[in-house]
């Protein structure tokens, strides 16, 4: 009847809007499913009912609670993206490739230097990870404020970038300059911009605590003798000796890698050789 259909109809747009709010909706989907499956069964146990009756069932099911969901799903988040284009504080949890397209998006010019006082924020070269921190402590180790990756962008991720300090470099062992102009020594000039080789202190800007690295396993990868614990600390922190890689650096070292494997493969093949001259011997 009418009112059959539309009831059905309605109960597929409400699962749709029910998905779309919050994906907690899908509960609601497999209280509905199942449901329907028992409703089925029970038709199926129906001798007086044709096959082609019980196909239509299915068909009409399929239709309403499988296909019309779907579509609604789809269409409601187009009219949202279509409708919405404008950057706000929510788009913080999506992807760079997506926000770099919002309008209105504030976007950062690069630069060309850095400059003590400035606020950086530090992300993993083979991950996606932001180093972040909060006034979380480790349960054991040094028991230091927590030090961890976030893949989405918050204020927490946010350091400010200083000149060591003298007794942070004495405390280091490093002494004279560093290579490339850097300065390593205890007389920082602190009105110039950060060079290669430079030794430097990175300020947690929420909590104001400086990063450290101890020699305490790392919490997560323990069994791993070579990852150790980073932290944060009331104080200004470890100096940490800045290194500037350009694109030039990054192809020269791929290259060298591709060279050494050539080398070892020539190696390899030669040995191979001496091995089976050896055997017709």
């Amino acid at each position: 009847s009418g009112a059959w259909w539309k009831w059905l109809l309605l109960t597929g747009l409400s699962l749709s809007l029910a998905v779309s709010v919050k994906w907690v909706g899908l509960f609601v989907v497999a209280l509905v499913g199942i449901h329907t499956i028992r409703d089925l069964w029970r038709l199926l146990g129906n001798l007086d009912l044709p096959p082609s009756a019980l196909l239509e069932h299915f068909v009409a099911r399929a239709l309403c609670l499988i296909l019309v969901p779907i579509v609604g799903y789809v269409l409601i988040f187009f009219l949202h993206l279509h409708l919405l284009p404008v950057s706000a504080p929510g788009d913080a949890f999506m992807s760079s490739d997506f926000r770099a397209g919002l309008q209105q998006r504030v976007q950062v010019e690069p630069v060309s230097s850095l400059w003590p006082g400035s606020q950086v924020a530090l992300r993993g070269v083979h991950s996606d990870g932001w180093l972040h921190s909060h006034s979380a402590l480790y349960p054991e180790g040094s028991r230091q404020q927590q030090m961890t990756a976030y893949l989405f962008e918050d204020h927490n991720n946010w350091f400010i970038m200083r000149h060591a300090p003298p007794a942070v470099v004495r405390s280091r062992g490093d002494g004279g300059d560093g290579d490339d102009g850097g300065s390593s020594s205890s007389h920082v000039d602190e009105g110039r911009a950060f060079r290669h080789g430079d030794l430097v202190v990175f300020e947690h800007l929420a909590t104001e605590k400086g990063l450290y690295v101890h020699g305490f396993a790392a919490p997560v990868s323990k069994e791993d003798p070579s990852q150790f614990e980073v932290s944060a600390n009331a104080d200004v922190g470890h100096a940490w000796r800045l290194e500037v890689v350009t694109q030039d650096d990054e192809e020269e070292e791929e290259g060298e890698e591709v060279e050494e494997d050539g080398e070892k493969k020539e190696e390899e093949g030669a040995d191979a050789a001496d091995d089976d001259k050896k055997e017709e011997m």
